[in-house]
């Protein structure tokens, strides 16, 4: 987030003046009642504490006297339009999410942190406050199912979304109504490689069904790089619970990668971790008619001979 154009369109928003010095310094004059007008200046630094840019707002309201009530005056801040500018950078640079996703959860209960992720319109922010809701709220599967539909709907970009579902994936196991959302979020990332790091990642649950499974196989589909689907298809090899359905779904992606060399290795790959398996003969067999280079084609036959999957 560019904080000094977010305070300009800020100060267009409220009718106001921004005067813009150089990248790190701004004024904007603010309209108040009865024709006054405060000059506020703004300037951006690091946070010694996060190491995240901020902005530091300075105005002069009157000189101070040892009459003034101090605590009056921070209430009667909380009113003014500077203040709700502040709350909104607040909100939208995910500045502690965690302590405000905790005030809300415990003020408004899931709905309101969801209605209060609706206002923001990073995918960075998003992500963090998502994360915070999930671990906090300790969600049930229809309540995980809410939050991952509607991550799915706001965050576009391919690496938030796959950092916030690596975090999910150890909490949708058993959880049902959550499993397909969580796949249907997983399509919407169109990275490759980032789609292959939330699959590869789910499949390291110790308790996956075979349902979920099926689900990652089939998700291969959409992998266009074949060294990267051929990555998660290896790890779906090594995994427990493989039905016969995960098995053909596999072996149907391997097919239908261009890459011979890719498609031979994982079909090896196959081959070892199913010595002496014949119900995998027509499915190879198909697979291997897709490998047009005669050298690929023959490593592949040679390990079904040895490992008694044809002959």
């Amino acid at each position: 987030m560019n904080i000094m154009n977010y305070v300009q369109q800020y100060a267009e928003q409220i009718g106001g003046q921004f005067t813009d010095y150089d990248h790190s310094k701004s004024v904007v004059v603010v309209p108040l009642n009865g024709s006054r007008y405060q000059t506020v200046l703004a300037i951006t630094q690091t946070s010694a504490v996060s190491g995240r840019d901020q902005a530091v707002f300075t105005s002069k309201v009157c000189e101070f006297a040892p009459n003034i009530d101090l605590k009056n005056l921070l209430e009667q801040n909380a009113n003014f339009d500077f203040s709700k500018f502040v709350l909104e950078a607040v909100r939208q640079g995910g500045f502690d999410a965690e302590k405000r996703v905790q005030r809300i959860l415990a003020q408004r209960g899931v709905a309101g942190v969801l209605a209060e992720i609706n206002l923001i319109s990073g995918d960075y922010a998003q992500r963090h406050y998502y994360e915070a809701l999930i671990k906090q709220a300790n969600l049930n599967a229809t309540a995980l199912r809410d939050v991952l539909r509607q991550a799915a709907r706001d965050i576009s970009s391919d690496y938030e979304q796959a950092q916030l579902l690596i975090g999910v994936a150890p909490m949708v196991t058993g959880k049902d109504a959550a499993i397909q959302p969580f796949f249907d979020a997983v399509a919407t990332i169109k990275s490759d490689y980032e789609r292959g790091r939330v699959l590869k990642t789910i499949m390291k649950q110790d308790t996956n069904s075979s349902a979920v499974l099926v689900l990652v196989a089939s998700s291969t589909q959409t992998i266009s790089s074949d060294y990267e689907r051929r990555g998660v298809l290896s790890a779906l090899v090594k995994t427990k619970n493989q039905s016969e359905e995960v098995l053909r779904l596999l072996l149907d992606s391997a097919a239908a990668m261009s890459s011979d060399y890719e498609k031979a290795t994982l079909l090896m790959e196959v081959s070892n971790a199913y010595t002496g398996d014949t119900r995998l003969k027509g499915l190879f067999l198909k697979a291997v008619e897709t490998i047009k280079s005669d050298y690929e084609r023959g490593r592949v036959l040679s390990a079904l001979l040895k490992n008694k999957q044809i002959g």
